[in-house]
């Protein structure tokens, strides 16, 4: 071992023992309670994952709980976090260990991997802080600190071959929480605070005044907009909902019906032809009542909502329900159809401003069920 690698890992090990944030799943050594925290952690802020954790481990206290939960049962709890599939797999994962392993959490990495969901960095993050075993974790926090301490172009061989070398035996749990601790608070992709840094003194890119090139601009995704209409559709005084396939983007989740348009006709009709042909009900379409707009990683959703009105037809009995406006909470929803929930539960959309009075004043004036024609 090198003098710079000893020097590395003594300095980061003081600074995190003497620094580091008081977190609820460092507070344990509870393999199920570190996974938790992993996976919620992925492409999501610590203080945004505290409160979701917490309501987590209270829900779903152990490996056995959750495996006898269903996919509807915890969604609920993973509603606002995203990249909804880490839910499902960790669901899936849960099962496994239930039925393979006899409910116990595999304690290397090789083995870990090997489960629904976890990838090389969620393994080696298990089997280090709940298991001690001597493997080093590679995320994007990691990623920058390797790249600006040895100048290491974004290359993820490279990147772990280097993160390979330094790891602390021994102390491998506490040594991956601090490079990420590190990365999280001190060398942070913009503006990074080297001058409070306890590896400053190791940092090639510091001394050549390069932590701003390091590591090297990844390639943006080009995200693609996309058009969509949808309906707060009646019938009586229930609402329409429908339930996304568990397979595929959010999967699983639950939203008002709505299709992606490319036509030009009026945001109404359309409404009314994909719910004759996608849903099987002819419906009476009013004004548009809410444009909602939502980013995802690729991309940019613009949702039109227009109020709408059961005339007939039999909604298909699976992934379709009607539900009263108060039940709405109990479903876990998109994002974007989340945001227009939020309306309805703090003051239905038929009443909450002149432009959707308006829109069910047109409703009533529609034709009668008899004289409505199937849209085409």
């Amino acid at each position: 071992m090198s003098q710079n690698t000893q020097n590395i890992q003594h300095s980061l090990l003081s600074w995190y023992d003497q620094h580091k944030r008081d977190l609820p799943w460092r507070r344990t050594k509870d393999p199920y309670a570190i996974w938790v925290s992993e996976i919620m952690l992925q492409q999501t802020q610590v203080q945004t994952v505290i409160p979701y954790y917490e309501r987590w481990m209270k829900r779903f206290p152990s490996i056995q709980k959750l495996a006898q939960a269903t996919v509807d049962d915890i969604l609920p709890f993973w509603e606002g976090l995203g990249y909804y599939a880490r839910a499902r797999n960790f669901h899936k994962a849960a099962q496994e260990i239930v039925q393979k392993y006899q409910g116990k959490i595999p304690t290397s990495a090789q083995e870990l991997i090997q489960l629904s969901g976890i990838g090389p960095y969620t393994a080696s993050a298990i089997a280090s802080i709940a298991f001690d075993e001597d493997t080093p974790v590679v995320d994007g926090n990691v990623r920058r600190v390797i790249s600006r301490l040895f100048l290491t172009p974004d290359d993820k061989d490279k990147i772990q071959e280097q993160a390979e070398k330094i790891l602390a035996h021994g102390r491998a749990g506490d040594f991956n929480q601090a490079m990420m601790e590190l990365g999280a608070t001190i060398c942070t992709p913009q503006n990074p605070q080297c001058l409070i840094c306890p590896l400053q003194k190791n940092c090639q890119a510091f001394a050549k005044g390069l932590q701003a090139d390091y590591p090297p601009l990844m390639k943006r995704v080009v995200q693609k907009a996309i058009k969509t209409v949808g309906g707060i559709i009646w019938k009586e005084d229930k609402i329409l909902i429908h339930q996304r396939p568990l397979k595929g983007l959010l999967g699983g989740l639950w939203e008002f019906p709505n299709f992606r348009v490319s036509e030009k006709k009026e945001g109404s009709k359309l409404l009314q032809k994909y719910s004759h042909q996608e849903i099987g009900i002819l419906i009476s379409a009013g004004e548009k009542i809410r444009q909602v707009k939502h980013v995802y990683t690729h991309l940019i959703e613009s949702l039109d909502i227009y109020l709408g009105r059961w005339v007939k037809g039999k909604i298909p009995s699976k992934n379709y329900k009607w539900v009263k406006s108060i039940e709405l909470s109990q479903y876990p929803f998109t994002g974007i159809c989340s945001k227009i929930r939020t309306r309805i539960l703090n003051g239905t959309p038929n009443v909450s401003s002149s432009e959707e009075k308006k829109s069910h004043k047109a409703l009533k004036k529609k034709e009668s069920p008899e004289k409505v024609l199937i849209p085409t």
